[in-house]
Formats: C-alpha cells, sequence, structure tokens
C-alpha cells in the first residue's frame, strides 16, 4: 500500500460508524485458522 491510502486507512477506522459497521459484518463468521493443524514449532 502506499503512503496515501495507508493514512486513508487509518482515518476511516476512526469513525465509529464505519468500525461498527465493518465489525458487524464481520461476526458471525469462522476464524481463517479455525480447524488448521498446528506446526510442532508454534505448539512449544
Amino acid at each position: 500500500m502506499t503512503r496515501k491510502q495507508s493514512e486513508a486507512s487509518k482515518r476511516r477506522w476512526q469513525d465509529s460508524e464505519y468500525r461498527k459497521k465493518t465489525i458487524d459484518a464481520m461476526k458471525g463468521r469462522t476464524a481463517w485458522n479455525k480447524g488448521k493443524k498446528r506446526s510442532p514449532e508454534t505448539c512449544q
């Protein structure tokens, strides 16, 4: 990402309405790593 895009994304998350709408849209989704086996390195 470019610096402008990064700054715009940070500003967008400061908006409580945007944050609430995005969080509500993601609720109920299965986590990307649910059901994946952990490697021995990560178990230690």
